[in-house]
């Protein structure tokens, strides 16, 4: 996906996406049953970051994957809060790199399929990972 088909995505999912100067690239808060995404305007500053944000943030949001910030102080929801981080980057993955796409560019480097995806190798490596995971690839 590009960038503008994933807030067009969030649009059609009535997901509200604002611009905030926060640490993180990215945030979710859930109110009255709504999700908005906080993006860090500094993500701004590079479209492979805008994109890989807004579809990790995004991806959240469609896997239901959006935990309070309280889980830190147990163990338990430390684990809680990787497994929904897993899960998000590997949803995230799979809408910035298509099963289909990727197979067509599995010949080339990992450097050269990101170029041509616009997207970062960390993307890229997750999305295979997955797809192999899944018994896709």
């Amino acid at each position: 996906m590009v960038t503008e088909e994933l807030y067009s995505l969030a649009e059609r999912k009535n997901i509200g996406i604002n611009f905030f100067r926060i640490r993180k690239k990215g945030l979710i808060t859930k109110l009255n049953g709504n999700y908005e995404i906080g993006l860090s305007i500094e993500v701004l500053a590079s479209q492979i970051q805008e994109k890989e944000a807004l579809a990790e943030e995004l991806a959240h949001c469609l896997t239901g994957t959006v935990y309070p910030i309280s889980l830190v102080a147990t163990a338990l929801g430390r684990l809680n809060i990787i497994k929904c981080e897993r899960l998000a980057r590997q949803t995230a993955s799979t809408l910035l790199v298509p099963l289909d796409k990727l197979k067509l560019l599995l010949p080339l480097p990992v450097y050269e399929i990101a170029e041509e995806l616009n997207v970062s190798e960390k993307t890229v490596l997750t999305a295979i990972e997955y797809y192999q995971l899944k018994g896709l690839l």
